[in-house]
């Protein structure tokens, strides 16, 4: 136990800036991009539910763990999501409930693009024998907004998540050592380009500009910034099985930047699909960053039969 909290202050430490990197991963968006972009929401072919298990692992233990569950349903015009997020490690938890909405836009191309907005509510369950200047539980309240495009074939979104955060109820002995926060601007788009009968190659991207700042509250003048770029190859066989290898980097404005690989096999039956991915973190320092596990269940509740869609993305 010793080792486990010992290693977690070396990386929050020595990678504090970007700390929340660690609770995040393309390869949680691939087949839904609600967390990502609230826009996300009016898509229609993916109303339905997810739910998210995310892991950091160092040695033979657990640094911290992640639960998402991704919820939304198509209106008439647009759509309504709820994300649910509970994050815990050795220093705090955090709890974040992101209430979505989007209107829809029908295109000349027989593509949508959506417009939506997210308000986050986030509550923190701290550690004081870790974090000592935190003198008390409190929470924090932020926004955000995304565009989305699709047309079947190819997707694209801009968002912007945790915009403007205040913080109320925080209490602390020394501001400065107050925890950090990221304000993502974020880009994806990727496409579907057939190869075969029976295979379908899916490229994406995830291109982040994230300001980090310190709490109570965002300022306009932030701490730093990172910039982050994910690029990840699926294939799609039979449309039964889908396989992905990614890579990405962070590079942070203070500090060391690191690397990331990862590998995906998700297994989609009716309309439920599976999904494990583990992703391997590198410093370019040589400094131990821990692995990632997550495990992914899903069920779109848009009936292929009654002029649906596969759906890819």
């Amino acid at each position: 136990m010793k080792k486990i909290i010992y290693v977690s202050f070396l990386l929050l430490c020595s990678l504090a800036s970007p700390a929340q990197e660690f609770r995040s991963s393309l390869v949680q968006y691939q087949m839904n991009a609600l967390p990502l972009n609230p826009a996300y929401s009016s898509y229609k072919e993916a109303t339905g539910f997810e739910a998210i298990y995310f892991g950091n692992f160092a040695g033979n233990g657990q640094l911290s763990r992640s639960v998402t569950v991704n919820m939304q349903g198509a209106t008439e015009s647009g759509g309504l999501g709820l994300t649910f997020r509970f994050y815990r490690d050795a220093f705090f938890g955090e709890i974040n409930l992101r209430p979505a909405w989007s209107r829809r836009f029908s295109l000349q191309n027989g593509g949508e693009m959506a417009f939506g907005a997210v308000l986050g509510i986030n509550y923190f369950d701290v550690n004081n024998s870790f974090l000592s200047a935190i003198e008390s539980d409190f929470m924090t309240f932020d926004g955000g907004f995304g565009i989305y495009y699709h047309d079947g074939r190819f997707f694209a979104g801009l968002s912007v998540i945790n915009f403007l955060e205040k913080s109320i109820l925080l209490e602390s002995s020394s501001p400065r050592d107050n925890p950090q926060r990221e304000n993502p601007y974020n880009f994806h788009a990727g496409g579907v380009f057939p190869l075969t009968q029976d295979l379908d190659l899916k490229p994406v991207i995830l291109f982040k500009y994230t300001n980090v700042y310190t709490l109570p509250d965002q300022a306009f003048q932030n701490d730093a910034q990172n910039i982050s770029f994910d690029i990840q190859a699926n294939v799609f066989i039979q449309k039964t099985y889908l396989v992905g290898i990614s890579y990405g980097f962070t590079k942070p404005e203070f500090g060391t930047g690191y690397n990331r690989y990862a590998f995906s096999a998700t297994y989609i039956f009716g309309n439920f699909r599976l999904s494990y991915s583990i992703e391997n973190n590198q410093s370019n320092n040589a400094v131990s960053l821990p692995v990632s596990h997550i495990l992914s269940a899903g069920y779109d509740l848009w009936n292929r039969e009654e002029g649906g869609v596969f759906r890819y993305f």
